[in-house]
């Protein structure tokens, strides 16, 4: 074997700086100081969970009593102008169940319509000639939309309804304004004395049925019996009135008016003012005349 000296490297030898008089291993060094602690920012406490569901459930009530507001102003009018609508139909159903109770008397009576009441001061149908036997709901005399109202419609009551109710019935054909009043005078001279109108009734030429001398029970054949209009033509049922609201309906979305029933069967509603017997006059006096002659006693 040969001796390996001297001058040939050995990669295994130490280096020669190497410090061989201590022993173990090197020292770790230290670890570096840690920076010193940043001050936290002056920040106020955030807001709670409940208050932030209070504000949140407070603004969602603002919002709905706000909507519901808006939409109440908008639906309001709608509203109101169905509910007239209903009552003046309700009122024209009426009239028009009126006008079957007339139709079944007047095919038993020669078709001659109910005469006008015996009681003085009242416009109605003689309670005797149609209750019970053509007229047997006494709600049909009583329009949903008048503040007067019956506490009691037995038939213990039927004469004060029959008599008092929410409607005119003339008895006779009356087409005009001048017609109307003249109408009223003759009642007012004849309810001074304590009679009522019964048949055909004399007045001056001019102011009767038609424009002539007699006041004319309502009667099938009426409208060929009164003479004709100034333009030479014959009078038709669907003009001639046969009974009306005693009392204006009144709206605030609609026109004041009142229903009519007329001859051919119709009912409709007329505005205050429009046409003849939507007449504030005549309806005032009809009732100043009522009221004088044949007061309704309170319930």
């Amino acid at each position: 074997m040969k001796h390996l000296s001297g001058s040939h490297h050995y990669p295994w030898r130490l280096p020669a700086f190497a410090d061989l008089s201590t022993s173990g291993p090197p020292p770790i060094p230290a670890r570096p100081s840690a920076p010193p602690p940043v001050p936290a920012p002056n920040v106020r406490p955030g807001m709670p969970t409940f208050g932030i569901l209070a504000i949140i459930g407070g603004v969602g009530i603002v919002c709905v009593i706000t909507f519901g507001i808006v939409m109440a102003a908008i639906m309001a009018p709608a509203f109101i102008q169905a509910r007239d609508m209903a009552l003046s139909s309700s009122c024209q159903s009426n009239l028009k169940m009126v006008d079957i109770i007339c139709r079944m008397y007047k095919g038993e009576n020669e078709g001659q319509y109910p005469p006008l009441t015996t009681e003085p001061g009242c416009f109605a149908m003689e309670p005797s000639a149609v209750y019970p036997e053509y007229l047997y709901d006494l709600s049909t005399l009583v329009c949903s939309s008048d503040e007067w109202s019956p506490a009691d419609y037995s038939a213990e009551n039927a004469q004060k309804i029959l008599n008092h109710n929410s409607y005119i019935y003339p008895g006779y054909a009356l087409l005009n304004e001048k017609e109307g009043q003249a109408f009223i005078e003759v009642c007012r001279t004849r309810f001074t004395v304590g009679g009522a109108l019964s048949g055909e009734v004399s007045v001056p030429e001019g102011a009767g049925s038609g424009g002539g001398k007699l006041f004319l029970p309502l009667a099938e054949d009426i409208a060929a019996r009164l003479p004709q209009t100034a333009a030479g033509m014959a009078v038709s049922p669907a003009d001639i009135p046969v009974m009306m609201d005693k009392y204006v309906h009144q709206s605030e979305d609609k026109p004041d008016g009142i229903c009519v029933l007329y001859m051919d069967g119709h009912a409709e509603f007329i505005r205050m003012g429009e046409k003849w017997p939507a007449d504030q006059d005549f309806l005032d006096a009809i009732v100043q005349l009522e009221t004088q002659y044949a007061p309704v006693e309170e319930e």
